[in-house]
């Protein structure tokens, strides 16, 4: 099983401090191929994150041979854009799925297997901090190779299903992916690897082990 050690800074950051910070930070490459005979193509990714106690720093930097960013509004079909997402759980019981498109449009819902999503609501997105490298006006596909970055300030107020004190010395579970559904290559992977015969990243039984310092 994956293992991540989030290190904790010791002041609130300004997008600024937390991108200087980050630069700082090791990056965590986001690359295993887990459908290789069907979406075997694997774009270049990688994450790095740090936290307060009170907020998560987190960002993507993505290399691609093409990139979309259509959804344009909070909580709509991300995941066929050139999306990033990280999914999560506190409790061993369900885990949210925080998914973001190119232009910084944000999906989130907790999930428990078996029952009905959650959605965040407005109030929980807005409060999420947004800084894409390529603007936040949404677009179509343009084919052509593109680096791009995301950096997400995530309070832990929007894991609204659980009473999250502090997030220092907190143990997780997490999996980080990149996918794009409706890109020309469709694409699918993983930083923890997955063992199921279709794309899915909906399984936290893979979900890699997170330590918050």
């Amino acid at each position: 099983m994956k293992q991540l050690t989030v290190e904790r800074v010791a002041a609130p950051l300004s997008p600024e401090e937390a991108a200087v910070s980050l630069d700082r930070a090791g990056e965590h490459r986001i690359a295993c191929l887990n459908w290789p005979e069907s979406y075997p193509y694997v774009p270049d990714v990688s994450f790095s994150v740090l936290h307060d106690g009170e907020t998560i720093y987190l960002r993507y930097t993505v290399e691609e041979r093409s990139v979309a960013a259509v959804a344009a509004h909070d909580n709509g079909e991300v995941w066929l854009d050139s999306c990033v997402e990280m999914f999560c759980s506190f409790d061993g019981v369900g885990y949210y799925n925080l998914e973001a498109n190119a232009a910084g449009r944000v999906l989130l819902s907790y999930r428990v297997p078996g029952e009905e999503k959650i959605m965040a609501d407005s109030a929980h997105l807005s409060s999420i901090g947004r800084y894409p490298s390529l603007g936040d006006t949404p677009f179509a596909e343009r084919s052509e190779q593109t680096r791009w970055s995301l950096m997400l300030t995530i309070p832990k107020s929007v894991f609204f299903r659980n009473d999250i004190g502090s997030l220092c010395g907190v143990d997780a579970t997490a999996n980080f992916y990149k996918c794009g559904d409706n890109l020309q290559i469709p694409h699918f992977v993983s930083w923890s690897p997955i063992d199921h015969p279709k794309p899915n990243f909906h399984l936290p039984q893979y979900f890699g082990r997170v330590h918050f310092m």
